[in-house]
């Protein structure tokens, strides 16, 4: 009797091993398409569809194409979702901060001496609301008035005024304007 059921479950187990290797190209497919809707950013979930499609019918066997759609779902799509919400907030909340961050960093300051004399007050101030008006273009300025004002801020940043800090230019700003630009590309506010 244990032998009948031992051939049983054997028959069993490989009947549904070969089911399941023959519906892999089909939950591959079907993954892929769920990876593609989980993306949030909807226009790139529709280009990588397509792409991850075309790679899971171009990869042989019937269980490796899942295990590469398997792979997308759990590493590639946090990762994009992950990018996407990283220049998201950039181009809403981060717009304000570092706009704000920049206009404090580059302005006149009030008590500021150059070689023992102050800045003629109109000239300074004239200076400080050029400064708010660039930052002000950049948080709300329509994209070629904001593409103006990143090239504005890289001159002033290439050359900045004596009172501004070199560390926070050097290390703040050079770092940090290419990729505020870059996340205003990418979700089109450049």
């Amino acid at each position: 009797m244990r032998f009948w059921i031992s051939c049983a479950i054997s028959v069993l187990l490989t009947m549904i091993g070969t089911e399941f290797s023959e519906l892999g190209p089909l939950m591959a497919r079907w993954t892929v398409n769920l990876s593609a809707r989980l993306l949030l950013d909807r226009q790139l979930g529709k280009q990588y569809a397509e792409e991850w499609r075309a790679g899971i019918d171009g990869t042989p066997g019937k269980l490796i194409p899942l295990a590469k759609a398997i792979g997308i779902l759990l590493t590639t799509v946090p990762v994009l979702n992950s990018r996407y919400l990283n220049e998201l907030w950039i181009c809403t909340i981060g717009i304000r901060s570092y706009s704000s961050s920049l206009r404090e960093g580059l302005r006149y300051p009030e008590q500021y001496v150059i070689s023992g004399y102050m800045l003629n007050p109109e000239i300074a101030e004239d200076y400080n609301l050029f400064v708010g008006e660039i930052c002000q273009l950049l948080k709300e300025g329509s994209p070629s008035e904001r593409t103006e004002a990143i090239e504005v801020l890289q001159i002033i940043l290439d050359d900045p005024p004596a009172w501004v800090s070199k560390f926070w230019v050097k290390w703040i700003w050079r770092r940090d304007l290419p990729m505020f630009q870059k996340a205003l590309s990418a979700r089109g506010y450049l």
